[in-house]
């Protein structure tokens, strides 16, 4: 699902952090500064980390869009990383996926996009149109889950849409979902059987007392169905009832992974609606390294 980062001037992005960026989201990567003269320079297609730190140490304290991409839609190739020239004075990055573009053999949903809305927008109405509330709820509308970032000549700071959706660094760094931050170590503890417990009378009734909960080391971040990286937890949609059932499309981020097979995820509608943290049933907890290319492709994903 790629991570997209929004890094003011003055700023340095730990090496170690931008590897893990990498690592986790290994289909190219790029990155857009200002440079001095108030010009927007993009440079990308990048498929090593070293290849890739080479060419933006230099710029590392600049004002910056990064990406790194996993791939969905279009091809591993240079063309389709990020960022974007939407016009001469505007670049952009995408995490996430909109679905409402058509499909197409080259280019990724994000190009897509960006040929048949963006760039028509920004060329009629000029980049302040970006800022305008309306133009913001539709579009956030639009790219559901999505999170775009805008860099645009002159304007300090950036333009983010489905801002909250992403979280910052201490140092004020934006990241769009927590795949740069390092894995915590999973340990593999058996589920806990269920055990009966005796009821409790409450001074009315009797309820029963629920077993306690044991959290196993696995955060994760939800696309969909199913994760993007690390561990894979499949969630079984039909046990889990949150104004109807929860359809396709949504994204949660998974706060703790119990022994029970249970699990505490903070959910987002599509549209961007936080909905708090809800505690779902597990039907499925795999490591991915056993997952089988037939398996990846029966999913809708290359392996």
């Amino acid at each position: 699902m790629c991570i997209a980062i929004a890094k003011k001037a003055g700023v340095a992005i730990q090496e170690s952090i931008l590897e893990t960026c990498f690592n986790n989201n290994p289909d190219g990567a790029g990155f857009a500064v200002e440079e001095e003269d108030g010009t927007i320079m993009i440079d990308k297609g990048y498929f090593t980390f070293a290849s890739f730190m080479d060419a933006f140490r230099p710029h590392e304290k600049k004002k910056a869009l990064i990406h790194f991409r996993i791939q969905t839609h279009g091809p591993v190739n240079k063309n389709n990383c990020h960022p974007f020239k939407v016009t001469d004075d505007v670049v952009f990055i995408h995490n996430g996926i909109i679905s409402d573009v058509p499909n197409h053999r080259t280019r990724s949903d994000t190009r897509m996009f960006k040929s048949l809305y963006l760039r028509p927008i920004v060329s009629k109405y000029g980049p302040s149109v970006l800022n305008t509330k309306i133009l913001k709820k539709l579009i956030e509308k639009f790219i559901g889950y999505s999170k775009l970032a805008f860099m645009v000549k002159g304007q300090e700071g950036f333009t983010i849409f489905n801002e909250k959706m992403g979280n910052k660094s201490k140092e004020g760094i934006w990241f769009s979902n927590t795949s740069w931050q390092p894995p915590k170590p999973a340990v593999y503890q058996p589920p806990v059987p269920y055990t009966p417990r005796p009821p409790v009378y409450q001074g009315s009734h009797w309820s029963k007392q629920p077993l306690p909960k044991k959290e196993l080391p696995m955060l994760k971040t939800a696309y969909g169905e199913f994760y993007s990286f690390g561990t894979l937890i499949k969630l079984k949609w039909d046990l889990v009832t949150l104004n109807g059932t929860i359809p396709k499309g949504t994204v949660g981020e998974v706060e703790a992974v119990y022994a029970d097979f249970t699990a505490d995820v903070e959910f987002y509608h599509a549209e961007g609606k936080h909905e708090g943290i809800k505690t779902w049933q597990l039907e499925e907890v795999k490591d991915s390294s056993t997952i089988s290319k037939e398996e990846w492709e029966g999913w809708g994903y290359s392996a």
